[in-house]
């Protein structure tokens, strides 16, 4: 599992689209998606993905280094099953 959170500009030339796209073409790592609009500028994206360790790692990397994002960072975390164990 893996939170992704963005910070970019609204207006930068088609960034949203591409950020769509790398999402659409890695469909089943991505859970799901927020967006909200922190002002006139500035957006924020927030990807929770879910998959192996490596292919979540190398979307969110991906994610990341998309042009145009401002900011942001690929946190890690366990799947449900490490968690399973704690029982």
């Amino acid at each position: 599992m893996a939170a992704v959170p963005l910070l970019y500009e609204h207006h930068a030339r088609e960034l949203a689209a591409r950020l769509i796209d790398k999402q659409h073409h890695h469909h089943g790592l991505v859970v799901s998606t927020l967006h909200v609009h922190l002002g006139e500028r500035h957006c924020l994206e927030v990807s929770v993905l879910r998959g192996q360790a490596e292919e979540v790692r190398h979307l969110g990397d991906e994610l990341l280094a998309t042009k145009g994002v401002l900011h942001g960072e690929v946190t890690l975390t366990s799947g449900e099953g490490a968690f399973n164990r704690w029982r």
